[in-house]
């Protein structure tokens, strides 16, 4: 069975609706992890906010997708999953703290790393109707709403980190092209749409500034 039938699920709203995320957040979500699965949880929600992956990309990764000679990958290939298709398929993850959170994650699961490489990345404790324990895009969606929810953040969705991630960069002054790529958008209209709500939330953010 492939990938995407692994993991198809529908992703929770997002868009114009989804709340921007600001420092303050996040540093909320990440001191609200706790208990069983707060390596994974805390690898989850670092690695969408390095990468701006959605739900559905996240779950169809597997760990030898991540890992090379047991140290976690500065770059992966990404499969095209559904009606979205990554372009151009690479990922970058140069960031050192979403690294560091994998790799914690994945030695917590196996000290020794000894994975195959097509266990599934992030996965839970009950096996689905073909055995796995991967965790799947729906299931991915209601966890970063309950990180969200945990940690008092009100009005974020699983598309907030992705959409950080994106306002990053534009804040950054990265071409749009190069934004496009990244987002894994098959039109740099879909970008500029996407960028022009993150705008419009900064300037509703900025009137509630008083001196």
């Amino acid at each position: 069975m492939s990938r995407a039938a692994r993991v198809s699920g529908r992703r929770s709203p997002g868009g114009a609706s989804t709340k921007l995320l600001t420092l303050a957040d996040i540093k909320r979500v990440e001191s609200s992890f706790s208990g069983t699965h707060a390596l994974r949880n805390r690898a989850l929600f670092f690695l969408q906010l390095a990468t701006g992956l959605r739900v559905g990309a996240l779950a169809t990764l597997d760990v030898g997708d991540m890992l090379e000679n047991c140290v976690v990958r500065r770059s992966f290939r990404l499969p095209h999953v559904g009606k979205h298709r990554a372009q151009p398929g690479i990922v970058y993850l140069d960031n050192d703290k979403a690294r560091a959170a994998l790799q914690s994650y994945l030695r917590n699961r196996r000290p020794n790393l000894d994975f195959g490489p097509e266990a599934p990345l992030f996965t839970g404790q009950k096996r689905d109707r073909d055995g796995s324990y991967r965790l799947t895009a729906n299931t991915l969606a209601h966890l970063f709403c309950r990180f969200y929810r945990d940690a008092g953040v009100v009005g974020a969705s699983s598309d907030s980190g992705r959409r950080w991630f994106l306002g990053q960069l534009a804040r950054a002054g990265i071409r749009d092209e190069i934004i496009q790529n990244l987002a894994g958008h098959a039109h740099v209209s879909t970008t500029r749409r996407y960028l022009y709500r993150v705008s419009a939330d900064e300037r509703r953010a900025v009137r509630g500034v008083e001196f």
